[in-house]
């Protein structure tokens, strides 16, 4: 990132010393935009084209919509066996007397097809989420870091249209600024879901939903902190919040399932 010098100091100077400023000013802002170039460079690790995206052949592209379709399938379907199997030992070791009780007011009350529907919403918001990553992976990389930050790729029109496309900043205070606010939106963007898990999970299992709301609370902090400081350190993060969200889900579907067979033991 550039650092601009303020120049209006220069003008007081002797005229030769402001001369040498003027020229260190200059190679400093030279210096900068070299750094950040160079900087681009190496974090992606690969050449980019004159519209300012990686280049990448048709073998390349073709292996990384291959890896990020396996990978699209394994966030759809690895998190939910392994929460589902989270959802039975709640429910077997927890309470269990008081989530039938809740599981009948729910039988008599014919709400089962109700719970059905909620865990399908949770699992098109993960879809949606989900999906998008094979088009990305036709586009970039996973080697070019803060640049799969962008949720668009903007492009001027009129006499500028042949321009480069227009992305977030990603150096120094701004980059951080926009990286915290993209994860805000990969918040927004899961919220809804969440919030239905919890309402219909948390009338059956209040206290797991508290717990599970606690472990969504923290691993959402750490996702925008680690986010803000670059793209990548937040997995951990976000593989948490997918772990104590999609737990909640196999709640609701557990309910789903014991209600629509009439099985409130």
């Amino acid at each position: 990132q550039a650092i601009l010098v303020e120049s209006s100091w220069i003008g007081h100077l002797p005229p030769s010393r402001a001369a040498c400023a003027s020229l260190a000013r200059e190679r400093y802002i030279d210096l900068g935009l070299s750094l950040a170039a160079a900087a681009m460079s190496v974090v992606s690790n690969t050449k980019l084209r004159p519209d300012g995206l990686p280049e990448m052949t048709e073998e390349e592209q073709a292996k990384e919509v291959s890896n990020t379709q396996k990978m699209v399938f394994g966030l759809m379907t690895g998190p939910r066996v392994i929460c589902s199997g989270i959802a039975w030992l709640v429910y077997t070791f927890g309470r269990r007397g008081l989530y039938d009780v809740n599981i009948a007011v729910i039988i008599t009350m014919q709400r089962g097809w109700l719970y059905f529907a909620v865990g399908i919403f949770s699992m098109m918001v993960a879809w949606l989420n989900s999906w998008p990553m094979v088009l990305k992976a036709r586009l970039m990389s996973n080697n070019v870091s803060n640049l799969r930050s962008n949720m668009a790729l903007l492009r001027p029109i009129g006499a500028q249209a042949s321009e480069p496309f227009v992305i977030m900043e990603e150096g120094g205070p701004v980059g951080e600024y926009n990286r915290a606010n993209r994860s805000l939106f990969n918040f927004n963007e899961w919220a809804l879901g969440t919030v239905l898990n919890v309402v219909f999970a948390g009338t059956v299992f209040p206290f797991p939903t508290m717990v599970l709301v606690v472990g969504i609370a923290a691993s959402r902090v750490w996702h925008q902190r680690t986010y803000a400081q670059g793209y990548g350190k937040h997995a951990p993060a976000f593989f948490t919040f997918v772990i104590c969200n999609t737990t909640l889900e196999m709640l609701v579907w557990l309910v789903a399932w014991k209600a629509l067979s009439f099985r409130a033991e």
